[in-house]
């Protein structure tokens, strides 16, 4: 789960520093990101300040493209603890 964040991380970054040069063409289509939108679960793992001991809880995602934009829903979903579920759009 943490490494599909941090790639959907890392791929946004490379777009957003493409889109500040005028001299870089980015040669990334919708079709790379074909693979995105789904359903994923996974966990994520913290360290618990209180403990000083790493905590793992369930951690999912929903990727959804909106209809044919550019751009995507994200659906965190914590499953223990659903004050802490958000949605953002990338």
């Amino acid at each position: 789960m943490i490494k599909i964040i941090i790639n959907i991380t890392c791929i946004l970054s490379f777009l957003m520093m493409a889109d500040c040069s005028a001299q870089i063409i980015p040669k990334i289509s919708m079709k790379d990101f074909g693979t995105l939108s789904g359903s994923w679960q996974g966990s994520l793992t913290y360290l618990d300040y209180s403990s000083g001991k790493p905590f793992t809880m369930p951690a999912d995602i929903t990727v959804r493209r909106i209809k044919k934009s550019n751009k995507f829903i994200f659906s965190n979903i914590y499953p223990n603890e659903p004050n802490a579920n958000s949605i953002d759009t990338m």
